[in-house]
């Protein structure tokens, strides 16, 4: 019974939002038609970082749903999310998480830190770079979580490629805390995601990413997703596509997700 009506209660809670988006959408969208601003895209829905700031006064958010296999675990829905603001200059403050995770019950997630900071851009032979520091905040709820502060950095790159194609990736390390095993260790974290713009308002992407170590003494997790975004106006962009292991065949899911500017 308790479950029940805590499931309610999120799902009011997440039309609830899902309505304030998108009166927030037409409101914003209405009065910045004007601004001319160059194309953006997010970082979701791959698991690459670009190496872009938003800009400055700008928020950005983007949110998702991602349902099927996570880890080989049973089946699951969580609705990550991350939130964007161009506080400063080549500078933002990110705000980011899982978000709601249901499986046998529905948690909260641990909560994710960072500061982005555009450090070059596209050259002829050199790839724009940023880095990324983050922290994550063990905030979550039933076992959702990490029961630990972790923190991450991350080199970013992108480059554009002949032929409409672009390439952006990451490489990161973690020193991630696993209490009930043998305490911390380092992750080596990367990434390398290959897109390209089919027509004006279409891309499409292929990735694939993995860590170096899953838990100290088991060896790293090799992960491939493929996508595509479509920019329904000069502020929103749409995805969907899928997620696989290739290391562990058992992971299997699907996402589709919202983002956009005000």
């Amino acid at each position: 019974m308790i479950f029940t009506k805590t499931r309610e209660l999120i799902n009011f809670t997440l039309l609830s939002t899902l309505g304030w988006l998108a009166y927030i959408l037409i409101y914003c969208e209405s009065g910045n038609q004007a601004r001319g601003e160059e194309e953006w895209l997010p970082d979701r829905p791959d698991v690459a970082e670009s190496a872009f700031v938003v800009p400055t006064g700008r928020f950005q958010i983007e949110i998702g749903i991602t349902a099927g296999k996570i880890n080989g675990e049973e089946s699951s829905v969580i609705t990550p999310f991350l939130f964007r603001y161009g506080f400063y200059k080549d500078f933002e403050l990110r705000i980011g998480g899982p978000g709601l995770i249901q499986e046998e019950e529905a948690n909260l997630g641990d909560i994710d830190l960072g500061l982005k900071y555009h450090l070059f851009d596209e050259s002829a032979w050199i790839p724009a770079i940023g880095l990324l520091p983050q922290v994550t905040l063990p905030i979550a709820s039933g076992n959702a979580g990490t029961d630990s502060i972790d923190p991450r950095f991350f080199l970013t790159f992108d480059k554009d490629l002949p032929l409409d194609f672009a390439i952006e990736w990451n490489i990161g390390a973690g020193y991630i805390d696993k209490p009930e095993d043998s305490g911390r260790f380092f992750q080596l974290l990367y990434a390398v995601s290959l897109g390209r713009s089919i027509v004006k308002p279409i891309l499409i992407f292929a990735e694939v990413y993995g860590v170096s170590k899953v838990e100290p003494g088991i060896v790293g997790s090799i992960n491939t997703d493929f996508g595509i975004l479509f920019r329904l106006s000069e502020n929103i962009i749409i995805d969907l596509g899928g997620d696989f292991g290739i290391t562990n065949a058992e992971q299997q899911n699907a996402f589709i997700g919202l983002s956009f500017r005000f």
